[in-house]
């Protein structure tokens, strides 16, 4: 299926929620598509209380090409658009198309910015410990087939939240016997929607464990990402993914990777969490696995000399993610200074040590795809890990926000935010009937013959019979008389649905038309 994006920048101020000038708002619940002629008239809302001039701009990216988002210049772009545009209510911008052009499908994100600075510390600051906590309880329980009550209500509770946010798609694929169900929820960037900034978690846990730790509080932190970054515009794409069946040994990721991900999406950084709730600064609460003080000297020294305390985050990146490992521990010290970072760097893909990949990061390791797992430390730390005790009760939620709050800064960092909002909207353009001169001729098919009537009399006009992928397949220049039916004759065409496009010398008129098999 053809599909485009059309995405408008709306540069705009606003009062600050944060003590920062908020962003601007486009009232999604107003925007109206009227199809006329050969445009797409867009009518929206944009409301900004401190600013009357704004910057409007609109972005076309053609979805039929397998391997990235192709910018499409429209034939004309006109309305509320450029600057300055005053902001307010009924706002319009019309695009038009060439539907010779292989473009059924649109999906349209009209994009709020302003020039105002981003605060970082007040996007941060959105970050709330009660919303993470009340998220987790609702979740905690056995999210596997030993409870499927309680694993699908999960499933439900994780879409729910994510969806009044940002769009989710469910993916499902059978593994065995199995049901293996991802969750997919994105935000086209508006300069490189190919490149894709991802964060996720695994929600599946252990059959004998609630899961809290292990591994509620990486859901949680997404689910919060996912509130506080979808009110904003990004230059990349942001992505954040919940897999399944990571316990039966990354099944969900792999699947993913394999089968799953859009063959057009470029993912250029994957921040994973691995349980990110389990804090102690209790001396001797951190151990680590056999060898790691030879392979990470400098961390190991590092943790003994604070006595060994459990009180940090470990951010474990490979060979190729050391620049995704540097810019976790970059945004970490500047943005949330009061959380401990211990970060490592594993040779290669990481299988000279066997416990940094035990999660969905080592997937997009396999595949050169830089990656870092975000974790407390599993059962080197929390010994509740896969026991019935891995419970809500144990976990320190302002050490959880700080985890999230870290990640939330590379996400900004990495993928280019915008002092501004995007909102997303679907088009089917083979429903799309253009029309210079409202509705000038009528054309019906007969057989493998297109039969049109005129409404007034028009000498030699040429006529194209146009495929939906946007091949002329029959074209015939005619003389159009308003008394008498003209016949288009055509080689055996397939059924389907085609455009009749009629051209004048001040312009093209398109009509659907639909061909039955015979």
């Amino acid at each position: 299926m053809n599909k485009i994006v059309c995405i408008a920048l709306v540069s705009i101020t606003t009062l600050s929620l944060y003590s920062q000038n908020a962003i601007p708002k486009i009232t999604r619940n107003n925007i109206q598509i009227n199809k006329n002629d050969n445009r797409v008239d867009i009518s929206f809302d944009v409301l900004d209380p401190d600013n009357e001039d704004l910057d409007i701009q609109c972005r076309i990216y053609n979805l039929t090409v397998d391997k990235k988002y192709e910018e499409i210049i429209p034939q004309k772009l006109d309305g509320d658009v450029g600057f300055p545009v005053k902001q307010g209510i009924n706002k319009q911008i019309s695009v038009y198309f060439d539907l010779a052009v292989n473009q059924s499908n649109l999906i349209i994100v009209l994009t709020a910015i302003d020039k105002e600075p981003i605060d970082i510390n007040a996007i941060l600051s959105q970050v709330d410990p009660v919303n993470l906590e009340n998220n987790l309880r609702q979740i905690q329980g056995k999210r596997n087939s030993s409870d499927q009550v309680h694993y699908d209500a999960s499933r439900s509770y994780i879409t729910d939240q994510s969806a009044k946010y940002i769009p989710i798609k469910t993916l499902s694929y059978k593994y065995n016997q199995t049901n293996c169900i991802n969750f997919e929820a994105t935000k086209l960037g508006h300069e490189q929607p190919s490149n894709i900034i991802i964060m996720d978690a695994h929600y599946d846990s252990v059959p004998i464990s609630p899961g809290a730790d292990d591994n509620g509080s990486g859901v949680v932190g997404v689910i919060e990402a996912i509130r506080i970054l979808s009110e904003y515009a990004f230059k990349k794409s942001v992505r954040f993914l919940f897999f399944d069946l990571e316990e039966l040994g990354l099944v969900g990721s792999s699947i993913y990777t394999s089968y799953q991900l859009d063959k057009r999406d470029s993912i250029k950084a994957v921040l994973n969490f691995e349980m990110i709730g389990f804090y102690s600064d209790q001396p001797n609460s951190q151990s680590f696995p056999s060898g790691f003080n030879l392979l990470f000297p400098d961390a190991y020294n590092t943790v003994a000399a604070n006595n060994n305390r459990g009180d940090f985050i470990t951010n474990v990146g490979c060979t190729g993610s050391s620049a995704l490992k540097t810019a976790f521990q970059t945004n970490a010290s500047t943005y949330v200074p009061d959380l401990k970072v211990i970060s490592l760097e594993v040779f290669g893909t990481g299988t000279i040590a066997p416990d940094l990949r035990r999660s969905d990061h080592a997937v997009f390791w396999d595949k050169n795809i830089p990656a870092v797992m975000i974790t407390d430390g599993a059962n080197f730390r929390n010994k509740n890990y896969h026991t019935a005790k891995d419970s809500v009760s144990y976990l320190n939620f302002n050490f959880m926000a700080n985890v999230t709050k870290a990640t939330i800064a590379t996400m900004i960092d990495l993928a280019g935010i915008e002092h501004g909002s995007s909102t997303e909207i679907q088009l089917d353009l083979s429903t799309l009937t253009t029309n210079l001169n409202r509705n000038s001729f009528y054309a019906t098919a007969d057989h493998n013959d297109i039969l049109i009537k005129s409404k007034g009399n028009r000498q030699n006009i040429q006529i194209d019979l146009i495929d939906i992928n946007g091949n002329s397949v029959c074209h015939e220049k005619m003389n159009l008389l308003s008394d008498t039916i003209s016949r288009l004759k055509c080689s055996e065409l397939e059924p389907g649905l085609y455009f009749l496009s009629i051209h004048y010398p001040n312009g093209k008129e398109t009509q659907k038309i639909l061909i039955h098999g015979f």
